[in-house]
């Protein structure tokens, strides 16, 4: 496994994206912009790679029941 910096800063992760078999690409929820998403289908286009995204950072919300949409606000 390989940690490279962000794609664009550097070639070196571009570089890499090549030689590598898979390439997960992390994003930050309400953080990375969607121009970064656009870039990514680029890539997918252009490059001929085929990238997995995570999403990290995601807000939960806690809830409880079986999936019926109840959530803690509505115990009040």
């Amino acid at each position: 496994m390989l940690d490279s910096p962000p794609i664009g800063l550097v070639a070196d992760a571009m570089k890499i994206m090549h030689l590598a078999n898979i390439t997960l690409i992390v994003t930050k929820a309400e953080f990375s912009k969607k121009d970064f998403i656009k870039n990514i289908n680029r890539l997918t286009q252009d490059e001929n790679i085929n990238p997995g995204i995570i999403l990290n950072n995601v807000p939960l919300v806690k809830s409880y029941g079986y999936g019926y949409g109840y959530r803690e606000e509505d115990k009040k």
